[in-house]
């Protein structure tokens, strides 16, 4: 097809990763010049093509994008591992699969492995494609490597590779053979190269004397901008630190990060995802009114109602004057509703999530969700309204709270039709709130005591006859909280009680100083939600035990809603701050599967797309792209060895052989079939390895593994399981660790003198290269992914950094308190961490402490050196199963990022940029 396209229309839409904008920039400039000659008549017409770096225009993005790919006659994925993991990217593929054509959809590998088998991606070894494609494509798609080497700098169409790999792109969208894009090109450049020589000479001459004067006028403008902007980093981390506004802090510290890569920068991210490892996403920030004083109790409005499936908040905040619906898995505002009176004084959802009930003061309004039209309306005035919807939402149930006890019945309705049921007066006076019973037959109201407002009993009311059941009241006991999910929770003198709604009987009771502000709980009962003096948001179960504090407001609470499930939390705060919150999630923790039982966790070894966790009661192999475990195989251990209890475990470099110690015995799986293929001994005594040595490990090329053995490592053929090497050591104890491939080697050769050994492998011989010393004893050592760098841990959890290069030597120490932990370094060896009580960070050119993150219940089952995947996340291991941690500022930053936490702007933007330009923190 060679027809022009409308003005209107797009050639192809690009779908990229911001990680890979340097790609998608010089594949957008390469596939609109390739094959168009500067100086004659074009052979082929300019193309058209839609990426949101030049071509979306204000409004909102997901509706601009659904645009232009329907405008558009192909679709160009820029495949790589961090395109596969873009929330927007995984949102482009997949509307395209839905509405456009498939058969027209390219790929362009940036980096990453894809690999098609039969009818489908071999998804275990695809990390560079989104989860959206499986099962979608009946054929192998058009796919091609942008560079053989994965170049992603500096690319031109005079790079044959490159040139090759976008005529491949261009021809059909231009209707094309791709050889003959590439002749036009070729012949373009030549003309291009000889009018170009033709102007050199003479622009040499000048430009010389022009360059001697200008270099150094640069140098001193770009050294003072890069000081200025270190220093404007520095500040705005410092300012995150102490900021009390948990979104606000984020976005300082995401800033900072973006105007200087600060080691106080990166600390601010540690801290602000630790504050904010709750948060699924930033709603509305606060405005800038004064809060309220922390301690002052206000008569909470129903502001917030969360859908059962936890996919839609709807919230009235500031004005209260308009309903906000919020779309929380897409991330992103759906529209508004605006209540005849332009009031709101309460909401909730039916349960099947397809309406919506609000109160304007005049009456409730029934919504279409979908629709976001008013479906119908039902007269009730009220100023504190209070509603109950049967579990089969067709009843809804009202009364005012503001409105003096007395027997005068709830008012009911309808829902499908609108129209009120009539109920009788009730026998005793009525105050508080009101309920339907799970089933659905009974509405429970609550009743007051003879002096007062104080509900002391829940009465209930058969719905099918309208009668009053008195005799079968459910008493309270003490000051009602809240009720749902069967559940009632009173408090007493600093106590929660939790009853059964049914009986009224005590089912548990927690201590909570200061006493409650509010109190929700889940539909189904299991989570018990509270807001205490200090204004702390805590997640109960339903045994009133196992808190998650979920965050600490800065202002009153108004309103909190729950998904029937109790797993997605909505906030507002009398700041107009909306937030929506998870006891289940913890931004700093990018995968954390549920542990299949407590596996007393010795060993972890992690490639590919494989854990191993292996333990005294079995080994377990996980699948970390699934989180689950693929495997389970026996701990075998030789016969009366004394040192069975020590487990060491390794995979090679594919992650489909794993190698296990037991003892002084060594176990060579396929883990593939689950067969052990090979098994060798040697003598081990657990007493001289030193606490975290690696104990075995794959050497380069896979052929041999290194394994502890008594007076040091030994060199074993994995084919054979014969010794081909060995390194002799003096002192007490021996151990060692090795780089990412196993190409180096740090032996502890004398642990009491503190000289560590370093070993290069050839692929047949370990060659000793050098050392390092220290002088003291050796707790642990650690090698840098690279091979280039080491750190050594010494008994008084000192740690010691080498460049092996011989020009850095820092020095950072370990919290007093915390146990030895294990040591590995970032994958750009730039940061070490370190695992104790919980997680610490350090500059390695500066010994600088980044930060440190609580892990939750460190008692319950954190282990083991800490390991990294392929793709740079820390592994570590609790109760028998791998947690993948983020690991680098670039990882925090997007964690912070995708719970949009949003830019500086406005008034913010003035107080602490003061003008000064700084790049998008957050970009898509």
């Amino acid at each position: 097809m060679t027809g022009i396209t409308s003005p209107e229309d797009y050639d192809a839409f690009i779908s990229y990763s911001h990680a890979n904008k340097a790609v998608a920039t010089a594949l957008h400039g390469a596939l609109t010049r390739i094959g168009r000659p500067m100086f004659v008549r074009e052979r082929v017409r300019r193309l058209r093509l839609f990426w949101d770096d030049e071509s979306l225009p204000a409004g909102s993005l997901p509706d601009n994008i659904k645009q232009a790919m329907l405008r558009s006659r192909y679709f160009i994925l820029l495949a790589s591992p961090e395109a596969a993991q873009s929330k927007w990217v995984r949102w482009e593929v997949r509307f395209w699969h839905e509405h456009c054509s498939p058969e027209n959809f390219l790929i362009a590998v940036v980096d990453g492995g894809i690999s098609w088998e039969g009818a489908d991606f071999d998804w275990i070894r695809t990390n560079a494609l989104p989860e959206v494609l499986r099962g979608r494509l009946a054929s192998e798609p058009f796919c091609v490597p942008l560079t053989d080497d994965r170049r992603t700098t500096g690319l031109s169409l005079r790079q044959p590779d490159f040139r090759r790999a976008v005529g491949k792109l261009a021809a059909p969208l231009h209707g094309i053979q791709p050889e003959e894009l590439d002749s036009l090109q070729l012949r373009q450049q030549r003309r291009q190269l000889r009018i170009a020589w033709s102007a050199v000479s003479l622009m040499l001459v000048l430009s010389i004397s022009v360059t001697v004067a200008s270099v150094f006028a640069v140098q001193q403008r770009n050294r003072a901008e890069q000081q200025a902007a270190v220093a404007l980093s520095r500040a705005l981390a410092a300012e995150s630190q102490t900021q009390r506004q948990p979104q606000l802090a984020a976005q300082l510290a995401a800033t900072a990060f973006r105007t200087a890569p600060t080691a106080q920068a990166a600390g601010a991210m540690l801290a602000a995802l630790e504050r904010n490892r709750h948060v699924v996403s930033f709603v509305q920030p606060p405005d800038n009114a004064p809060p309220v004083q922390r301690t002052e109790v206000v008569t909470l409005a129903g502001h917030a109602a969360m859908s059962p499936d936890g996919s839609l908040l709807a919230f009235a905040a500031d004005d209260a004057e308009r309903i906000s619906l919020w779309h929380v898995r897409q991330q992103r505002m759906l529209g508004e509703l605006e209540p005849p009176q332009r009031s709101v004084l309460s909401l909730a959802f039916t349960p099947d999530g397809r309406s919506l009930i609000s109160h304007d003061g005049g009456g409730f309004q029934i919504w279409d969700v979908e629709t976001r039209q008013q479906r119908h309306a039902a007269a009730f005035e009220a100023s504190s309204p209070e509603l109950a919807v049967s579990p089969d939402g067709t009843l809804l149930a009202a009364r005012d709270r503001d409105a003096e006890p007395s027997a005068r019945p709830p008012q009911m309705w309808d829902l499908r039709t609108g129209v009120p049921r009539q109920l009788p007066e009730a026998p005793v006076e009525l105050s508080g709130p009101l309920i339907f019973a799970p089933d659905g037959r009974r509405l429970l109201v609550g009743q007051a005591e003879s002096a007062g407002w104080i509900t002391t009993a829940m009465v209930p009311l058969d719905v099918e006859t309208g009668s009053w059941l008195p005799q079968e009241s459910v008493p309270v006991g003490a000051h009602l909280e809240a009720i749902g999910g069967g559940l009632l929770v009173t408090s007493e003198s600093e106590q929660l009680q939790l009853r059964d709604l049914a009986t009224g009987a005590q089912l548990a009771s927690a201590s909570l100083p200061g006493g409650a502000l509010h109190v929700e709980i889940s539909d189904d009962g299991s989570t018990v939600l509270v807001v205490d003096s200090s204004l702390h948001v805590t997640a109960f179960d339903r045994g009133l035990g196992n808190p998650v504090r979920l965050t600490v407001e800065t202002s009153q609470v108004l309103d909190m809603a729950l998904s029937a499930d109790g797993g997605l939390v909505g906030v507002v705060s009398d700041n107009g701050a909306v937030s929506v919150l998870s006891p289940d999630t913890d931004a700093r923790v990018l995968a954390h599967p549920s542990p299949p039982d407590d596996l007393k966790l010795e060993a972890l070894a992690v490639r590919g797309h494989r854990a191993v966790v292996a333990g005294t009661r079995g080994i377990r192999v996980w699948n970390l792209a699934r989180g689950s475990v693929e495997r389970a195989l026996p701990v075998v251990a030789d016969p009366d060895d004394l040192s069975a209890y020590s487990i060491a475990a390794a995979l090679d470099g594919s992650g489909r052989r794993l190698a296990v110690q037991v003892g002084g015995r060594v176990g060579i799986w396929d883990l593939d079939t689950g067969e052990e293929i090979q098994h060798f001994s040697g003598p081990y005594d657990f007493q001289q390895s030193i606490t975290r040595s690696a104990g075995i490990r794959f050497l380069a090329g896979d052929r041999a593994v290194l394994v502890d053995r008594i007076g040091g490592p030994e060199v074993v053929d994995v084919a054979s399981g014969v010794v081909i090497g060995k390194v002799p050591v003096s002192g007490e104890q021996s151990g060692f660790a090795v780089d990412r491939d196993g190409s180096t080697v740090a032996v502890v050769e004398d642990d009491l003198n503190g000289v560590v050994g370093i070993h290069e492998w050839d692929g047949r011989t370990l060659h000793r290269v050098g050392e390092v010393t220290g002088g003291f004893r050796i707790n642990d050592v650690a090698v840098s992914p690279d091979g280039s760098r080491i750190a050594i841990t010494e008994a008084d959890n000192q740690v010691f950094v080498r460049d092996l290069a011989g020009t850095l030597r820092t020095e950072m120490q370990l919290p007093e308190l915390s146990p030895p932990g294990g040591l590995t370094f970032s994958p750009d060896g730039d940061v070490l961490v370190g695992l104790g009580d919980g997680i610490s960070f350090w500059e390695v050119s500066t010994g600088i402490l980044i930060g440190e993150w609580r892990v939750p219940d460190p008692g319950g089952g954190h282990d083991g050196d800490p390991e990294l995947t392929d793709d740079g996340r820390l592994v570590v291991t609790r109760s028998g199963a791998p947690h993948q941690w983020a690991l680098g500022s670039q990882q925090w930053l997007v964690a912070l990022c995708e719970m949009g936490v949003g830019e500086l702007r406005g008034q913010e933007r003035a107080q602490y940029l003061g003008g000064i330009d700084v790049p998008p923190a957050c970009s898509r």
